[in-house]
């Protein structure tokens, strides 16, 4: 029974990310991204662990005195930089040695599955989920928001640092996600890939000089990274993904080179390209290569210079949906409902409000009663952000676990709350325009 609750569970919140966040290549979001709740969800049931027999490795990326001052309970800090001089360094992105070693303190193995959280728009994040699955790790994705987000949701954090056995990985290179400086000049002889800039139209220009030479490259499209994803770290939604990549004038399933200066914003471009299904390669020696060597055609020409606008037509928005819900209480008690409610339920209602599927919740009670039959003592009205919100329960369960540790205590004072209730009555309800004319029919 409590496996079968789980996979409700986890179904329902991974329908929800899916209407979000988009499908990833393979038909399950979680493969790539997952929201907030669902790995709350998945952590009470499968802890993350720095136990070398677990599993599960959750990834943090940022600088490691941030993640000292408070990470997620059983987060492992990624040394970021050295990867970084790994592989910007002659020969590293082949330097099998030099990745056994970066890698063992991860505590990966092949079954691992593993995410990651930043705290950077994603930027770092991605650059390690691309690295990683170049190495041959299989199952890696990115938390969909940045750390600083998690915490102003106030979802918990720990300082303790626990030890890690270092275990050694199988390297095992998958060079068809590596483009190389040959594999651009193909493309653009053969024209059977498009390079996809993800830098700055400072950069794309050669305003801004971070080479031997500016410019970009011929032919090239510019898709920049911040143009994916959001302020608070997450993706923008499939239909705004999409919209970005048309603008940008590449086609759906075209082959793509990503590239940047040196590789981390192309990582970017690279985790959406492959979660929309567009066969993708990452450029990962980027600018510096490209722009410091003296063979490589380069432009200055300014088109596609411009930040990318928001597309022109409209996009639809979701249908708020509303439900109003009538409570009868038993003589006596409708007091004592109201306490249990303002405790309990409505510190839940007020965290969906904050997390944006709730957009505003009211409470009513009527001045007198006409009659016994028809007798309620509170309605509570509740606009979601659409019809999904107002039918998936699971969405409550990471925040009640986060909101009311003493779970004992708080499912039986929420038994209380319902037992003294001689009845209830959900009933989804439509707004009525009166401005709008009314035809006879």
């Amino acid at each position: 029974m409590r496996l079968r609750t789980l996979i409700l569970i986890l179904t329902s919140i991974l329908v929800a990310d899916t209407t979000r966040f988009g499908t990833a290549r393979g038909g399950d979001e979680s493969e790539m991204l997952v929201g907030f709740d669902f790995l709350v969800a998945i952590n009470q049931w499968v802890p993350f662990s720095t136990n070398e027999t677990c599993q599960r490795r959750l990834l943090d990326v940022r600088p490691r005195a941030e993640y000292d001052a408070g990470h997620i309970e059983g987060a492992t800090w990624v040394d970021v930089k050295q990867a970084r001089a790994i592989a910007s360094r002659p020969g590293g992105l082949t330097d099998r040695d030099a990745w056994f070693d970066w890698l063992a303190p991860l505590g990966i193995h092949n079954r691992s599955v593993v995410r990651i959280i930043s705290d950077d728009r994603q930027l770092e994040a991605a650059r390690i989920w691309w690295l990683l699955r170049y190495l041959g790790v299989q199952n890696v994705g990115l938390v969909n928001g940045n750390f600083s987000l998690w915490k102003a949701q106030r979802r918990p954090v720990t300082q303790i640092v626990e030890e890690i056995k270092p275990i050694t990985f199988p390297v095992d290179f998958q060079t068809d996600r590596l483009a190389t400086r040959e594999d651009v000049f193909s493309a653009l002889k053969e024209k059977d890939a498009r390079i996809v800039d993800a830098r700055t139209a400072e950069e794309w220009t050669g305003k801004e000089l971070r080479a031997k030479r500016g410019g970009h490259i011929p032919d090239a499209c510019r898709l920049e990274w911040v143009n994916l994803v959001d302020n608070d770290g997450r993706f923008l939604s499939l239909d705004k993904l999409k919209a970005r990549i048309k603008a940008a004038g590449i086609k759906p399933g075209e082959p793509v080179i990503a590239h940047c200066q040196s590789g981390g914003r192309a990582s970017v471009d690279a985790f959406v390209f492959e979660m929309l299904g567009y066969p993708t390669r990452n450029y990962y020696l980027s600018w510096s290569d490209w722009g410091n060597a003296d063979d490589t055609p380069i432009t200055t020409d300014e088109k596609l210079a411009e930040p990318l606008q928001a597309p022109t037509a409209a996009e639809p928005s979701p249908k708020p949906f509303m439900v109003e819900y009538y409570y009868k209480c038993k003589w006596g008690h409708a007091d004592e409902f109201l306490a249990l409610f303002e405790r309990n339920h409505l510190p839940v209602l007020r965290e969906r409000i904050k997390g944006g599927d709730i957009l505003r919740v009211g409470m009513t009670k009527p001045r007198i009663h006409t009659g016994e039959a028809d007798r309620w003592d509170y309605r509570v009205t509740i606009e979601f952000r659409d019809a999904a919100s107002a039918f998936n329960p699971a969405l409550d369960e990471p925040i009640k676990q986060r909101l009311f540790p003493d779970q004992v205590k708080y499912r039986a004072e929420e038994q209380r709350r319902f037992s003294i209730l001689e009845a209830h009555t959900d009933l989804p309800i439509d707004a009525v325009d009166l401005d709008k004319p009314v035809t006879s029919p």
